[in-house]
């Protein structure tokens, strides 16, 4: 899911966590990483886009690629990955 060695750095020392580094290492944009924390506060599709005042759409099409850079199927997956890396 998650490159090792980043794994490894979050989990060890919070304080050398770095987003910079982590959106390298992940390779999601900062909207996406906004989208993971709304998502693991349990906020639905029509929800979120409210909030952002963005198509459901357009947060159909964040989920499907958020899903594909983490190789992951399900929204159990995703705040399984936010709990374990935020």
């Amino acid at each position: 899911m998650v490159d090792s060695s980043l794994k490894g750095k979050i989990s060890k020392n919070k304080l050398d966590f770095s987003f910079d580094d982590f959106e390298s290492k992940v390779r999601l944009t900062s909207r996406e990483i906004e989208l993971v924390k709304l998502f693991s506060k349990g906020l639905s599709n029509k929800e979120i886009a409210s909030e952002l005042s963005v198509s459901i759409f357009t947060i159909d099409t964040h989920k499907k690629n958020i899903y594909k850079k983490l190789n992951i199927k399900s929204i159990v997956e995703l705040v399984n990955f936010y709990h374990e890396n935020f």
